[in-house]
């Protein structure tokens, strides 16, 4: 039992073809490639991530890392932030939700045309992950981005087969998503995130695939109540498990075109969960704390410094990852 999540924050272009998506995954398997904001089924099978993928119930996909030591068309519920009853009725295979974190457009109302439940709720991915997750009682939660401008595969129905296939003691599945060319220059991901995982948890550093901090994942409900606000959330995810011991599994879902939004507080939001992660696990003395969030602040004013702009691409990332590859203070842990 799944239950479909998609957070939104004004994607009024794109929220109906992430609905369409997740309601076809929710009753089968099929491919479905979304394309200017329609969700196009083409039948089972297909390329993910450049080879065949297999998926069976009960075993993995052909290319899966296994790491370790919703509602029909027509449903137009409602609920307030805060409010409302379990959204995993054992009835259903799945349901398919749309949290809306305060958007100022269509975004709500057209989810709501397009047969998804919505739920009202706050700003920061984070905390609508976490009232989200407050209303699932189903095994496993999946969340989507909206913002699905283009795909090659439906990624709802991936996720939703590989985690019917899991064991138990998953507690985690992570979609790897390739970009086309040319591609982005993702500064959390090839900079800030690793350069910190590296020094802080080695035992999770490269485990968690070439998009780590990827919104497309399939996690345990309980996993998601205590996670930031803001976008440290998957970093906050990763780490957690990491430290746990937990079996989770990297899962290739194919081709996903990003749109370019700047966001200069991401870099930090990250960073700070990565922190908070480490003081309480032992990983960073409090003492040593500051010099290490001002080494955030910089790295994410360097990212900052950055538009997106393809003629700048080249000398950006050079830029980046020599600042990257500046000292770290110490840890002050003996």
């Amino acid at each position: 039992m799944i239950t479909f999540v998609i957070l939104a924050h004004n994607e009024q272009e794109t929220v109906a073809g992430a609905v369409a998506a997740a309601q076809a995954a929710s009753s089968g398997p099929a491919e479905v490639s979304v394309g200017a904001g329609r969700a196009h089924v083409q039948g089972a099978g297909g390329l993910v991530g450049g080879e065949r993928n297999r998926v069976e119930r009960g075993g993995p996909a052909e290319a899966d890392r296994v790491e370790g030591a919703g509602g029909s068309a027509g449903a137009r519920r409602t609920h307030e932030d805060g409010g409302g009853e379990p959204m995993g009725d054992p009835a259903r295979r799945s349901r398919v939700v749309v949290v809306d974190s305060g958007s100022t457009d269509a975004t709500a109302d057209l989810a709501a045309e397009a047969g998804a439940e919505v739920i009202r709720g706050p700003l920061g991915k984070g905390a609508a992950m976490r009232l989200a997750a407050s209303f699932v009682d189903t095994p496993w939660v999946c969340f989507l981005d909206a913002d699905l401008v283009e795909t090659s595969h439906n990624i709802a129905a991936v996720l939703r087969e590989r985690a019917l296939g899991a064991g138990d003691e998953v507690a985690m599945i992570v979609g790897e998503f390739t970009d086309p060319p040319p591609e982005p220059v993702l500064g959390n991901t090839i900079a800030l995130y690793p350069t910190l995982v590296r020094a802080l948890f080695p035992e999770a550093d490269g485990r968690f695939g070439r998009r780590p901090l990827s919104g497309f994942r399939v996690v345990r409900p309980e996993l998601v109540a205590d996670v930031p606000d803001d976008f440290g959330v998957e970093a906050h995810l990763n780490l957690t498990v990491a430290v746990s011991g937990r079996p989770f599994i990297v899962t290739p879902i194919g081709m996903y075109r990003q749109r370019f939004r700047y966001k200069p507080d991401m870099g930090r939001e990250i960073g700070k969960a990565i922190l908070d992660v480490a003081i309480a696990h032992g990983r960073l003395a409090p003492p040593a704390r500051p010099a290490w969030d001002h080494w955030v602040a910089w790295l994410a004013e360097t990212m900052g410094s950055y538009r997106g702009d393809l003629e700048d691409r080249d000398a950006y990332l050079a830029h980046l990852m020599a600042a990257a590859a500046a000292p770290l203070p110490p840890t002050g842990v003996k």
